[in-house]
Protein backbone atom coordinates (compact mmCIF):
# COMPACT_ATOMS: atom_id res chain seq x y z
CA UNK A 1 0.00 0.00 0.00
CA UNK A 2 1.41 3.27 -0.16
CA UNK A 3 3.00 4.73 2.10
CA UNK A 4 0.93 8.32 3.15
CA UNK A 5 2.56 11.61 3.80
CA UNK A 6 3.44 13.01 7.24
CA UNK A 7 1.11 15.60 8.28
CA UNK A 8 2.13 18.81 9.37
CA UNK A 9 0.41 20.14 11.93
CA UNK A 10 0.09 23.85 13.07
CA UNK A 11 -0.27 24.08 15.93
CA UNK A 12 0.27 21.05 17.11
CA UNK A 13 -2.18 18.94 19.62
CA UNK A 14 -1.23 19.24 23.30
CA UNK A 15 -2.72 16.06 23.95
CA UNK A 16 -0.04 14.57 21.48
CA UNK A 17 2.58 12.79 23.90
CA UNK A 18 5.60 12.84 21.11
CA UNK A 19 5.26 16.05 19.74
CA UNK A 20 4.61 18.12 23.25
CA UNK A 21 7.65 16.16 24.78
CA UNK A 22 9.85 16.83 21.71
CA UNK A 23 9.34 19.96 21.90
CA UNK A 24 10.20 20.21 25.58
CA UNK A 25 13.55 18.63 24.96
CA UNK A 26 14.31 20.53 22.12
CA UNK A 27 13.82 23.48 24.52
CA UNK A 28 15.22 22.76 27.49
CA UNK A 29 12.10 21.93 29.23
CA UNK A 30 11.58 19.35 31.71
CA UNK A 31 9.31 16.88 31.05
CA UNK A 32 7.46 16.75 34.32
CA UNK A 33 5.61 19.36 32.93
CA UNK A 34 3.94 17.80 30.45
CA UNK A 35 2.18 15.90 33.10
CA UNK A 36 1.22 18.57 34.86
CA UNK A 37 -0.11 20.31 31.83
CA UNK A 38 -2.04 17.28 30.98
CA UNK A 39 -3.55 16.64 34.45
CA UNK A 40 -4.63 20.04 34.81
CA UNK A 41 -6.36 20.06 31.35
CA UNK A 42 -7.93 16.59 31.68
CA UNK A 43 -8.75 16.24 35.21
CA UNK A 44 -9.20 19.48 36.68
CA UNK A 45 -10.79 20.49 33.34
CA UNK A 46 -8.49 23.54 33.38
CA UNK A 47 -8.77 25.18 29.76
CA UNK A 48 -6.43 28.47 30.56
CA UNK A 49 -2.50 27.61 30.22
CA UNK A 50 -1.85 30.85 31.88
CA UNK A 51 -3.78 29.24 35.58
CA UNK A 52 -1.66 26.25 35.68
CA UNK A 53 0.57 26.81 39.08
CA UNK A 54 4.15 26.95 38.76
CA UNK A 55 4.54 26.13 34.87
CA UNK A 56 7.77 27.42 34.01
CA UNK A 57 7.38 30.70 31.32
CA UNK A 58 9.64 29.37 28.88
CA UNK A 59 6.96 25.94 29.04
CA UNK A 60 3.82 28.60 28.48
CA UNK A 61 5.12 30.56 25.75
CA UNK A 62 6.47 27.51 23.76
CA UNK A 63 2.86 26.12 25.06
CA UNK A 64 0.81 28.77 23.19
CA UNK A 65 2.97 29.72 20.19
CA UNK A 66 2.92 26.16 18.96
CA UNK A 67 0.30 24.42 20.98
CA UNK A 68 -3.62 23.81 20.80
CA UNK A 69 -5.83 22.69 23.57
CA UNK A 70 -8.00 21.59 20.76
CA UNK A 71 -6.94 21.53 16.96
CA UNK A 72 -10.25 19.79 16.09
CA UNK A 73 -13.94 20.84 16.13
CA UNK A 74 -17.42 19.01 16.06
CA UNK A 75 -19.32 20.15 13.30
CA UNK A 76 -22.48 18.09 13.50
CA UNK A 77 -23.80 15.95 16.24
CA UNK A 78 -26.65 13.87 14.81
CA UNK A 79 -28.42 11.58 18.01
CA UNK A 80 -30.14 8.24 17.09
CA UNK A 81 -34.06 8.62 17.90
CA UNK A 82 -33.77 6.18 20.94
CA UNK A 83 -30.77 8.19 22.07
CA UNK A 84 -28.69 4.92 21.99
CA UNK A 85 -26.07 6.54 20.29
CA UNK A 86 -24.61 10.10 19.57
CA UNK A 87 -22.29 10.68 15.92
CA UNK A 88 -20.28 13.39 15.83
CA UNK A 89 -19.05 14.86 13.24
CA UNK A 90 -15.41 16.36 13.74
CA UNK A 91 -13.27 18.50 11.66
CA UNK A 92 -9.59 18.56 11.76
CA UNK A 93 -7.56 21.42 11.28
CA UNK A 94 -6.53 20.93 7.91
CA UNK A 95 -10.35 20.55 6.92
CA UNK A 96 -10.72 16.88 6.52
CA UNK A 97 -13.44 14.94 8.87
CA UNK A 98 -14.20 12.16 10.57
CA UNK A 99 -16.61 10.24 12.65
CA UNK A 100 -16.79 9.45 16.64
CA UNK A 101 -20.08 7.28 17.72
CA UNK A 102 -21.05 7.42 21.15
CA UNK A 103 -22.73 4.62 22.55
CA UNK A 104 -25.04 4.28 25.22
CA UNK A 105 -26.10 1.06 27.43
CA UNK A 106 -28.18 0.62 30.48
CA UNK A 107 -30.30 4.05 30.43
CA UNK A 108 -32.18 3.18 27.25
CA UNK A 109 -34.07 0.78 26.14
CA UNK A 110 -33.12 -0.05 22.35
CA UNK A 111 -36.04 0.50 19.74
CA UNK A 112 -35.19 -3.27 18.02
CA UNK A 113 -34.28 -4.95 20.98
CA UNK A 114 -36.32 -8.27 21.23
CA UNK A 115 -39.82 -8.11 22.51
CA UNK A 116 -39.29 -11.18 24.91
CA UNK A 117 -36.52 -10.12 26.05
CA UNK A 118 -37.50 -6.16 26.93
CA UNK A 119 -40.12 -8.29 28.93
CA UNK A 120 -37.78 -9.77 30.61
CA UNK A 121 -35.56 -6.60 31.75
CA UNK A 122 -38.56 -4.44 32.93
CA UNK A 123 -39.02 -3.20 36.28
CA UNK A 124 -41.80 -0.89 37.94
CA UNK A 125 -40.39 2.20 39.35
CA UNK A 126 -41.64 3.94 42.07
CA UNK A 127 -43.75 6.30 40.49
CA UNK A 128 -45.64 3.27 38.26
CA UNK A 129 -43.86 3.78 34.93
CA UNK A 130 -41.74 1.29 33.52
CA UNK A 131 -37.71 1.12 33.43
CA UNK A 132 -35.69 -0.81 31.01
CA UNK A 133 -33.26 -2.55 33.81
CA UNK A 134 -29.81 -2.21 33.19
CA UNK A 135 -26.06 -0.91 34.33
CA UNK A 136 -25.49 3.04 32.79
CA UNK A 137 -22.43 3.07 31.16
CA UNK A 138 -21.07 4.99 27.11
CA UNK A 139 -18.88 3.52 24.97
CA UNK A 140 -17.17 5.76 22.62
CA UNK A 141 -15.29 4.30 19.16
CA UNK A 142 -12.98 6.29 17.73
CA UNK A 143 -11.45 7.01 14.45
CA UNK A 144 -7.89 6.33 13.54
CA UNK A 145 -7.64 7.40 10.03
CA UNK A 146 -9.21 9.51 7.75
CA UNK A 147 -10.65 6.92 5.29
CA UNK A 148 -9.22 3.09 5.18
CA UNK A 149 -6.94 1.19 2.76
CA UNK A 150 -8.99 -2.34 3.82
CA UNK A 151 -11.27 -1.45 1.40
CA UNK A 152 -13.89 -4.14 2.55
CA UNK A 153 -16.34 -4.82 0.17
CA UNK A 154 -19.47 -3.86 2.81
CA UNK A 155 -17.97 -1.37 4.57
CA UNK A 156 -18.88 2.51 3.25
CA UNK A 157 -15.84 3.24 4.64
CA UNK A 158 -13.92 1.64 2.76
CA UNK A 159 -15.28 3.58 -0.09
CA UNK A 160 -12.72 6.69 0.64
CA UNK A 161 -9.45 5.06 0.22
CA UNK A 162 -7.14 5.93 2.78
CA UNK A 163 -6.71 10.24 3.23
CA UNK A 164 -4.60 10.22 6.46
CA UNK A 165 -3.62 9.19 9.28
CA UNK A 166 -4.92 11.01 12.94
CA UNK A 167 -2.09 11.59 15.20
CA UNK A 168 -2.42 10.41 18.72
CA UNK A 169 -3.55 14.03 19.69
CA UNK A 170 -6.26 14.01 16.94
CA UNK A 171 -7.55 10.59 18.24
CA UNK A 172 -7.78 11.80 22.07
CA UNK A 173 -9.05 14.68 20.76
CA UNK A 174 -12.14 12.59 19.93
CA UNK A 175 -12.03 11.32 23.47
CA UNK A 176 -12.13 14.84 25.12
CA UNK A 177 -14.98 15.93 22.29
CA UNK A 178 -17.23 13.14 23.79
CA UNK A 179 -16.50 13.42 26.97
CA UNK A 180 -18.20 16.80 26.84
CA UNK A 181 -21.23 14.98 25.75
CA UNK A 182 -20.87 11.89 27.88
CA UNK A 183 -18.96 10.48 30.07
CA UNK A 184 -17.42 7.68 28.42
CA UNK A 185 -16.16 4.48 30.60
CA UNK A 186 -15.09 2.31 27.58
CA UNK A 187 -13.05 3.09 24.15
CA UNK A 188 -12.83 0.84 20.88
CA UNK A 189 -10.94 1.82 18.21
CA UNK A 190 -13.74 0.73 15.72
CA UNK A 191 -14.06 3.49 13.76
CA UNK A 192 -12.78 4.88 10.45
CA UNK A 193 -9.89 3.21 9.78
CA UNK A 194 -7.57 0.21 10.51
CA UNK A 195 -5.74 0.65 13.57
CA UNK A 196 -2.62 -1.13 13.49
CA UNK A 197 -2.31 0.48 9.92
CA UNK A 198 -1.78 3.70 12.40
CA UNK A 199 -0.10 1.82 14.72
CA UNK A 200 2.48 4.40 16.26
CA UNK A 201 -0.79 6.91 16.62
CA UNK A 202 -2.78 4.45 18.21
CA UNK A 203 -0.27 3.28 20.71
CA UNK A 204 0.02 7.07 21.88
CA UNK A 205 -3.40 7.57 21.95
CA UNK A 206 -3.35 4.31 24.10
CA UNK A 207 -0.75 4.83 26.53
CA UNK A 208 -2.65 8.54 27.03
CA UNK A 209 -5.78 6.76 28.34
CA UNK A 210 -4.12 4.76 30.57
CA UNK A 211 -2.04 7.33 32.47
CA UNK A 212 -3.11 7.44 35.83
CA UNK A 213 -1.88 11.38 35.51
CA UNK A 214 -4.59 11.75 32.26
CA UNK A 215 -7.76 10.04 31.77
CA UNK A 216 -6.31 6.84 33.72
CA UNK A 217 -9.12 3.95 31.76
CA UNK A 218 -7.45 0.43 32.58
CA UNK A 219 -6.77 -1.20 29.44
CA UNK A 220 -9.13 -3.39 29.81
CA UNK A 221 -11.75 -1.13 28.70
CA UNK A 222 -9.81 -0.11 25.66
CA UNK A 223 -10.66 -2.19 22.37
CA UNK A 224 -9.03 -2.27 19.16
CA UNK A 225 -10.23 -4.23 16.00
CA UNK A 226 -7.83 -5.21 13.33
CA UNK A 227 -8.16 -6.85 9.89
CA UNK A 228 -5.25 -8.63 10.54
CA UNK A 229 -1.89 -7.29 10.21
CA UNK A 230 0.09 -9.85 11.57
CA UNK A 231 3.56 -8.15 12.10
CA UNK A 232 1.37 -5.62 14.33
CA UNK A 233 -0.66 -8.21 16.16
CA UNK A 234 2.58 -9.65 17.09
CA UNK A 235 4.07 -6.02 18.44
CA UNK A 236 0.89 -5.92 20.50
CA UNK A 237 1.96 -8.63 23.37
CA UNK A 238 4.83 -5.83 24.39
CA UNK A 239 3.31 -2.81 23.36
CA UNK A 240 -0.27 -3.19 24.63
CA UNK A 241 -0.57 -6.72 26.00
CA UNK A 242 -3.43 -5.66 28.20
CA UNK A 243 -6.09 -4.23 25.49
CA UNK A 244 -9.21 -6.14 24.32
CA UNK A 245 -8.53 -7.24 20.89
CA UNK A 246 -11.33 -7.79 17.89
CA UNK A 247 -11.00 -9.25 14.38
CA UNK A 248 -12.58 -8.63 11.58
CA UNK A 249 -12.95 -11.61 10.01
CA UNK A 250 -15.77 -12.33 8.29
CA UNK A 251 -14.85 -15.26 6.33
CA UNK A 252 -14.13 -18.33 7.38
CA UNK A 253 -11.64 -19.53 4.56
CA UNK A 254 -8.85 -17.41 2.65
CA UNK A 255 -10.71 -17.71 -0.96
CA UNK A 256 -13.71 -16.20 0.34
CA UNK A 257 -11.94 -14.05 3.04
CA UNK A 258 -10.27 -12.25 -0.55
CA UNK A 259 -13.49 -11.99 -1.79
CA UNK A 260 -14.61 -9.78 0.82
CA UNK A 261 -11.38 -8.08 2.19
CA UNK A 262 -9.51 -7.88 -1.01
CA UNK A 263 -6.51 -6.90 1.32
CA UNK A 264 -6.75 -10.35 3.04
CA UNK A 265 -4.10 -11.53 0.24
CA UNK A 266 -1.15 -9.49 2.37
CA UNK A 267 -1.77 -12.21 5.39
CA UNK A 268 -3.17 -15.87 4.80
CA UNK A 269 -5.95 -16.15 7.49
CA UNK A 270 -4.10 -19.16 9.06
CA UNK A 271 -0.99 -16.67 9.65
CA UNK A 272 -3.68 -14.09 11.38
CA UNK A 273 -5.47 -16.69 13.55
CA UNK A 274 -2.10 -18.03 14.94
CA UNK A 275 -1.16 -14.53 15.49
CA UNK A 276 -4.58 -13.95 17.75
CA UNK A 277 -3.98 -17.48 19.20
CA UNK A 278 -0.58 -16.16 20.76
CA UNK A 279 -1.72 -12.46 21.94
CA UNK A 280 -4.99 -14.29 23.67
CA UNK A 281 -2.65 -17.23 24.91
CA UNK A 282 -0.40 -14.58 26.70
CA UNK A 283 -3.52 -12.99 28.47
CA UNK A 284 -4.98 -16.65 29.30
CA UNK A 285 -1.50 -17.60 30.50
CA UNK A 286 -1.45 -17.56 34.13
CA UNK A 287 -5.23 -19.26 33.82
CA UNK A 288 -3.84 -21.79 31.57
CA UNK A 289 -0.90 -22.87 34.47
CA UNK A 290 -3.92 -22.57 37.08
CA UNK A 291 -6.09 -25.23 35.26
CA UNK A 292 -3.03 -27.22 35.34
CA UNK A 293 -2.00 -27.33 38.43
CA UNK A 294 -5.61 -27.70 39.17
CA UNK A 295 -5.85 -30.82 37.04
CA UNK A 296 -2.70 -32.24 38.05
CA UNK A 297 -3.36 -31.89 41.82
CA UNK A 298 -6.92 -33.86 41.63
CA UNK A 299 -8.50 -30.72 42.84
CA UNK A 300 -11.83 -32.09 44.45
CA UNK A 301 -13.35 -29.00 43.47
CA UNK A 302 -12.39 -29.13 39.98
CA UNK A 303 -15.59 -28.42 38.40
CA UNK A 304 -16.15 -25.14 40.19
CA UNK A 305 -12.47 -23.88 39.80
CA UNK A 306 -12.39 -24.52 35.87
CA UNK A 307 -15.99 -22.71 35.64
CA UNK A 308 -14.23 -19.80 38.07
CA UNK A 309 -11.42 -20.14 35.99
CA UNK A 310 -13.90 -20.02 32.22
CA UNK A 311 -15.39 -16.98 33.53
CA UNK A 312 -12.55 -14.90 34.33
CA UNK A 313 -11.03 -16.44 30.59
CA UNK A 314 -10.40 -13.07 28.19
CA UNK A 315 -11.15 -13.56 24.62
CA UNK A 316 -10.45 -12.56 21.17
CA UNK A 317 -14.09 -11.15 19.66
CA UNK A 318 -14.76 -12.42 15.94
CA UNK A 319 -16.60 -10.24 13.82
CA UNK A 320 -18.51 -11.79 11.32
CA UNK A 321 -20.63 -9.23 8.96
CA UNK A 322 -22.89 -11.88 7.60
CA UNK A 323 -24.42 -11.22 3.91
CA UNK A 324 -26.89 -12.71 1.98
CA UNK A 325 -25.59 -15.14 -0.39
CA UNK A 326 -22.29 -14.66 0.10
CA UNK A 327 -21.09 -15.78 3.57
CA UNK A 328 -24.32 -16.87 4.93
CA UNK A 329 -24.27 -20.42 3.77
CA UNK A 330 -24.25 -23.55 6.10
CA UNK A 331 -21.04 -24.75 4.43
CA UNK A 332 -19.80 -21.55 5.79
CA UNK A 333 -21.03 -21.85 8.64
CA UNK A 334 -19.04 -25.40 9.01
CA UNK A 335 -16.14 -23.85 8.04
CA UNK A 336 -16.17 -21.27 10.26
CA UNK A 337 -17.42 -23.55 13.13
CA UNK A 338 -14.15 -26.15 12.71
CA UNK A 339 -11.85 -22.59 12.18
CA UNK A 340 -12.77 -21.39 15.66
CA UNK A 341 -12.86 -24.17 17.75
CA UNK A 342 -9.50 -25.51 16.39
CA UNK A 343 -10.65 -28.69 14.57
CA UNK A 344 -9.23 -27.30 11.67
CA UNK A 345 -5.64 -28.01 10.07
CA UNK A 346 -3.49 -24.90 9.08
CA UNK A 347 -3.20 -24.84 5.52
CA UNK A 348 0.25 -23.09 5.69
CA UNK A 349 3.53 -23.24 7.52
CA UNK A 350 3.33 -21.14 10.15
CA UNK A 351 6.18 -21.36 12.22
CA UNK A 352 8.19 -18.97 9.91
CA UNK A 353 5.98 -15.94 11.47
CA UNK A 354 7.03 -17.10 15.16
CA UNK A 355 10.10 -18.79 15.35
CA UNK A 356 9.93 -18.70 18.88
CA UNK A 357 6.76 -20.98 18.93
CA UNK A 358 7.60 -24.53 18.23
CA UNK A 359 4.72 -26.53 16.38
CA UNK A 360 3.66 -28.43 19.22
CA UNK A 361 2.62 -24.78 21.23
CA UNK A 362 1.01 -23.41 17.69
CA UNK A 363 -0.91 -26.29 17.94
CA UNK A 364 -1.84 -26.25 21.45
CA UNK A 365 -3.13 -22.76 21.36
CA UNK A 366 -5.25 -23.54 18.55
CA UNK A 367 -6.59 -26.35 20.09
CA UNK A 368 -7.91 -23.69 22.98
CA UNK A 369 -9.44 -21.65 20.02
CA UNK A 370 -13.34 -22.81 21.34
CA UNK A 371 -12.21 -21.26 24.82
CA UNK A 372 -10.78 -18.12 24.09
CA UNK A 373 -12.93 -16.94 20.82
CA UNK A 374 -16.15 -15.24 21.44
CA UNK A 375 -17.80 -14.95 17.71
CA UNK A 376 -20.27 -11.75 17.23
CA UNK A 377 -22.26 -12.23 13.68
CA UNK A 378 -23.34 -9.20 12.59
CA UNK A 379 -26.24 -8.90 10.04
CA UNK A 380 -25.18 -6.77 6.90
CA UNK A 381 -26.25 -2.61 7.59
CA UNK A 382 -27.51 -1.19 3.94
CA UNK A 383 -24.22 0.97 3.44
CA UNK A 384 -23.72 3.19 0.00
CA UNK A 385 -21.27 0.35 -1.70
CA UNK A 386 -20.84 -0.48 -5.40
CA UNK A 387 -22.38 -4.35 -4.46
CA UNK A 388 -25.81 -5.32 -4.11
CA UNK A 389 -25.54 -6.72 -0.32
CA UNK A 390 -28.99 -7.33 1.91
CA UNK A 391 -28.65 -8.65 5.22
CA UNK A 392 -30.08 -12.48 5.40
CA UNK A 393 -33.40 -13.66 6.81
CA UNK A 394 -33.95 -14.27 10.16
CA UNK A 395 -33.96 -18.06 9.58
CA UNK A 396 -31.17 -18.07 7.71
CA UNK A 397 -29.19 -16.25 10.91
CA UNK A 398 -30.79 -18.25 13.18
CA UNK A 399 -29.61 -21.49 11.35
CA UNK A 400 -26.20 -20.04 10.86
CA UNK A 401 -25.21 -19.23 14.27
CA UNK A 402 -26.79 -22.87 15.75
CA UNK A 403 -24.40 -24.67 13.15
CA UNK A 404 -21.69 -22.50 14.82
CA UNK A 405 -22.71 -23.05 18.53
CA UNK A 406 -24.50 -26.24 19.02
CA UNK A 407 -22.60 -28.53 16.60
CA UNK A 408 -18.73 -26.62 17.54
CA UNK A 409 -19.45 -25.69 20.48
CA UNK A 410 -18.01 -21.69 20.07
CA UNK A 411 -19.05 -19.01 22.11
CA UNK A 412 -21.64 -17.03 19.56
CA UNK A 413 -23.78 -13.91 19.79
CA UNK A 414 -25.96 -11.96 17.34
CA UNK A 415 -25.79 -8.76 17.45
CA UNK A 416 -28.70 -6.10 17.43
CA UNK A 417 -27.67 -2.86 15.46
CA UNK A 418 -27.34 0.78 17.01
CA UNK A 419 -27.39 3.45 15.29
CA UNK A 420 -28.40 2.66 12.05
CA UNK A 421 -30.54 5.61 11.68
CA UNK A 422 -27.93 7.66 11.90
CA UNK A 423 -25.67 5.90 9.94
CA UNK A 424 -23.27 5.05 12.63
CA UNK A 425 -23.97 0.72 12.56
CA UNK A 426 -21.28 -1.56 11.89
CA UNK A 427 -20.10 -0.39 8.33
CA UNK A 428 -21.75 2.64 8.07
CA UNK A 429 -19.37 5.37 8.59
CA UNK A 430 -17.80 7.56 5.89
CA UNK A 431 -17.38 11.15 4.92
CA UNK A 432 -18.73 12.05 1.30
CA UNK A 433 -19.09 15.48 -0.51
CA UNK A 434 -22.67 15.00 -0.91
CA UNK A 435 -23.18 14.18 3.01
CA UNK A 436 -20.77 17.45 3.45
CA UNK A 437 -23.35 19.51 1.67
CA UNK A 438 -26.23 17.68 3.43
CA UNK A 439 -27.69 15.67 0.71
CA UNK A 440 -29.32 12.71 0.85
CA UNK A 441 -27.43 9.75 0.77
CA UNK A 442 -28.74 6.52 1.83
CA UNK A 443 -26.58 4.12 4.06
CA UNK A 444 -23.82 6.39 4.95
CA UNK A 445 -21.63 6.41 7.70
CA UNK A 446 -21.07 4.22 10.54
CA UNK A 447 -18.66 2.16 12.51
CA UNK A 448 -17.41 -0.87 14.06
CA UNK A 449 -19.26 -0.51 16.80
CA UNK A 450 -18.56 -3.55 19.10
CA UNK A 451 -18.31 -3.02 22.54
CA UNK A 452 -15.85 -4.63 23.69
CA UNK A 453 -14.49 -3.54 26.19
CA UNK A 454 -12.52 -6.07 26.26
CA UNK A 455 -10.99 -7.10 28.86
CA UNK A 456 -13.26 -7.47 31.73
CA UNK A 457 -15.36 -4.82 32.10
CA UNK A 458 -17.85 -4.18 29.69
CA UNK A 459 -21.43 -5.03 29.68
CA UNK A 460 -23.84 -4.37 26.29
CA UNK A 461 -26.83 -4.19 25.84
CA UNK A 462 -27.46 -4.26 21.90
CA UNK A 463 -26.40 -8.18 21.63
CA UNK A 464 -27.92 -11.03 22.17
CA UNK A 465 -25.92 -13.65 24.02
CA UNK A 466 -27.07 -17.16 22.35
CA UNK A 467 -26.68 -20.37 24.86
CA UNK A 468 -26.07 -23.65 24.15
CA UNK A 469 -29.53 -24.76 22.89
CA UNK A 470 -31.67 -22.89 25.42
CA UNK A 471 -32.71 -19.69 24.13
CA UNK A 472 -31.20 -15.95 23.95
CA UNK A 473 -30.82 -15.39 27.68
CA UNK A 474 -29.07 -18.55 28.46
CA UNK A 475 -25.46 -17.20 28.10
CA UNK A 476 -22.67 -18.92 25.69
CA UNK A 477 -22.43 -22.62 24.46
CA UNK A 478 -20.44 -25.15 26.13
CA UNK A 479 -22.33 -25.29 29.71
CA UNK A 480 -22.08 -21.96 31.25
CA UNK A 481 -24.54 -20.75 32.96
CA UNK A 482 -26.32 -17.10 31.87
CA UNK A 483 -24.60 -13.83 32.24
CA UNK A 484 -27.65 -11.78 31.44
CA UNK A 485 -28.47 -10.18 27.94
CA UNK A 486 -25.84 -8.96 26.46
CA UNK A 487 -22.87 -9.05 28.56
CA UNK A 488 -20.50 -8.52 25.87
CA UNK A 489 -17.61 -6.72 27.65
CA UNK A 490 -17.80 -9.79 30.25
CA UNK A 491 -17.85 -11.97 27.79
CA UNK A 492 -15.03 -10.97 25.94
CA UNK A 493 -12.81 -9.12 28.91
CA UNK A 494 -13.50 -11.89 31.02
CA UNK A 495 -14.82 -10.01 33.74
CA UNK A 496 -16.38 -13.17 35.59
CA UNK A 497 -18.91 -13.84 38.44
CA UNK A 498 -16.24 -14.95 40.55
CA UNK A 499 -15.28 -11.20 41.22
CA UNK A 500 -18.90 -10.72 42.33
CA UNK A 501 -17.67 -10.85 46.11
CA UNK A 502 -15.24 -8.24 45.24
CA UNK A 503 -17.88 -5.80 43.29
CA UNK A 504 -20.19 -6.58 46.57
CA UNK A 505 -18.26 -4.96 48.34
CA UNK A 506 -17.23 -2.05 46.49
CA UNK A 507 -20.98 -1.74 46.37
CA UNK A 508 -21.74 -2.30 50.33
CA UNK A 509 -18.77 1.06 51.04
CA UNK A 510 -20.84 2.59 48.42
CA UNK A 511 -24.45 2.07 50.23
CA UNK A 512 -22.85 2.67 53.79
CA UNK A 513 -21.36 6.22 52.15
CA UNK A 514 -24.72 7.14 50.81
CA UNK A 515 -26.43 6.13 53.97
CA UNK A 516 -24.02 8.25 55.90
CA UNK A 517 -24.18 11.09 53.51
CA UNK A 518 -28.13 10.79 53.72
CA UNK A 519 -27.99 11.31 57.69
CA UNK A 520 -25.67 13.84 57.83
CA UNK A 521 -27.81 15.95 55.34
CA UNK A 522 -30.93 14.89 57.63
CA UNK A 523 -29.09 15.89 60.53
CA UNK A 524 -28.19 19.38 58.86
CA UNK A 525 -31.59 20.04 57.35
CA UNK A 526 -33.93 21.99 60.05
CA UNK A 527 -37.08 19.96 60.17
CA UNK A 528 -40.47 22.55 60.80
CA UNK A 529 -42.79 20.93 63.10
CA UNK A 530 -46.29 21.77 64.75
CA UNK A 531 -45.67 21.84 68.53
CA UNK A 532 -48.95 20.07 69.38
CA UNK A 533 -48.29 16.89 66.89
CA UNK A 534 -47.20 14.16 67.98
CA UNK A 535 -43.32 12.84 67.68
CA UNK A 536 -42.07 10.60 64.70
CA UNK A 537 -42.41 7.25 65.99
CA UNK A 538 -38.16 7.06 65.66
CA UNK A 539 -38.00 10.45 67.83
CA UNK A 540 -40.13 8.34 70.27
CA UNK A 541 -38.37 5.56 70.55
CA UNK A 542 -34.84 7.31 70.84
CA UNK A 543 -35.88 9.63 74.03
CA UNK A 544 -37.45 6.71 75.24
CA UNK A 545 -34.44 4.35 74.77
CA UNK A 546 -32.73 7.20 76.33
CA UNK A 547 -34.85 7.55 79.64
CA UNK A 548 -34.29 3.61 80.06
CA UNK A 549 -30.34 4.19 79.67
CA UNK A 550 -30.48 7.13 82.68
CA UNK A 551 -32.51 5.27 84.34
CA UNK A 552 -30.55 2.50 84.66
CA UNK A 553 -27.13 4.38 84.93
CA UNK A 554 -28.83 6.27 88.08
CA UNK A 555 -29.92 3.35 90.09
CA UNK A 556 -26.26 1.61 89.61
CA UNK A 557 -24.64 4.80 90.75
CA UNK A 558 -27.06 4.91 93.99
CA UNK A 559 -26.29 1.35 94.33
CA UNK A 560 -22.75 2.35 93.85
CA UNK A 561 -23.16 5.19 96.91
CA UNK A 562 -25.30 3.07 99.45
CA UNK A 563 -22.30 0.63 99.28
CA UNK A 564 -19.45 2.95 99.75
CA UNK A 565 -21.89 4.29 103.04
CA UNK A 566 -22.50 1.22 104.30
CA UNK A 567 -18.55 0.02 103.79
CA UNK A 568 -17.47 3.09 105.68
CA UNK A 569 -20.05 2.78 108.21
CA UNK A 570 -19.27 -0.61 109.53
CA UNK A 571 -15.42 0.34 108.95
CA UNK A 572 -16.10 2.99 111.49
Amino acid sequence: MAPIRKRNLIPKPIFDEELLLAAFSENNINPKNATKVWRYLIQKNCRNLAEIPDLPKAALQLLQSDFAILTSKVVRRTDAADNSTTKLLIELQDGRRIESVIMRYGDVELDNFPEEEKAKRIKISEDGSLVFKSKKRATLCVSSQVGCAMACTFCATGTMGLQANLTAGEIIEQLVHANAVERIRNVVFMGMGEPLDAYGSVMGAIRCMTDTSRFGLSPARISLSTVGVVPRLYALLNDAPDVGLALSLHAPTQDLRMQIVPTAKAWHIDRIMAATDAFISQQNASLDAEESAAIARKDPNLPILLQRLSNKRRRVLVEFVIIANVNDSEDTAHALGRLLSGTNNASVPLETDVPELPEKELVRQRARRKENYLLNVIPYNPTAVPHDYRRPSRETLSKFVAIVRDLYGVHTMLRQTMGSDVDSACGQLVISDAKERGEDVVGLGEIEEIVAQVAGMVESDNVVVLGAGAGCDSGVSGGETSRGLGDLEDLVGGSSRGEAPARAKVTQRKAQKAVKAELANNASSPVEQDSGAPLPASSFTRDLLFAVVFAVSATALVQLMLKWFWTSLFNQ
